[in-house]
Formats: C-alpha cells, structure tokens, sequence
C-alpha cells in the first residue's frame, strides 16, 4: 500500500504545466485506486484527484462519491479535493456543507476549511 500511495503522491505533486499531459490511462488508475481495500491508498488517491485540476471536471463525481467512505481519512482528503479544486467544485458546496456534521473531527475542520476556500475562488 505504501508504494501505491507514494505513487498517488508524486502525480499530485508534479508541476502545474505538466499535469496536462498525464495520459487518460494514468487518469483512470488513479479512479481504481478509489477502489483500494488500503484506505491510505484511497486517500492519496482522492488528494491526488483534487490537485490535478483540468483533469478532474471529468471524473469529480468519483472525488464527491469518496465523502461516503468509511474511513474519515478518505472523507477529508475527498472534502480538501474538493476545497482545493475551488470553482471546478462549486456544485458540491452542499455536500461539503454536509460533512461539516461528520462524526469524526478531522472531516468536520477540513469541511470549515474546505468551505472557505471555495468560497474564496467564488468571489
């Protein structure tokens, strides 16, 4: 699992101008490690997916699927893609809202968090 993560990591972290031209392919493994039975891996994964912009219009139905998770590491990393990903996510400003009465606190101060920014790209 941690090899997956680290993976999922360093497509998060490339630079801006690059992320462009990450193939369709690498696009949908990283949805299938939505699926990951390590929540570390679904974690990194749904970041990932809220760092790679452009990218993401298409598939952000997965990232908004992800607040369901069982794992609340998953739900605040799905909440930060989302604050992160500002107006592409401007639709889903009620499910983040939602999560701010998640049972697990780091789901509810990411959501704060999460709501401020969007709010902040709206303007």
């Amino acid at each position: 699992p941690s090899v997956r993560s680290t993976a999922l990591e360093v497509l998060g972290e490339m630079r801006e101008e690059t992320k462009m031209y990450i193939p369709p392919k690498t696009a949908l493994r990283i949805i299938s490690c939505l699926q990951d039975r390590d929540a570390s891996v679904r974690s990194a994964a749904v970041k990932t997916m809220g760092k790679l912009g452009d990218i993401t219009p298409k598939y952000i139905l997965f990232v908004v699927k992800c607040l369901q998770d069982s794992d609340p590491s998953v739900r605040a990393s799905a909440v930060w893609a989302l604050g992160n990903l500002g107006k592409l996510a401007g639709d889903y400003s009620p499910d983040i809202r939602a999560c701010l009465a998640d049972e697990a606190w780091i789901v509810r101060s990411t959501a704060r968090e999460a709501l401020n920014s969007l709010y902040e790209s709206l303007r």
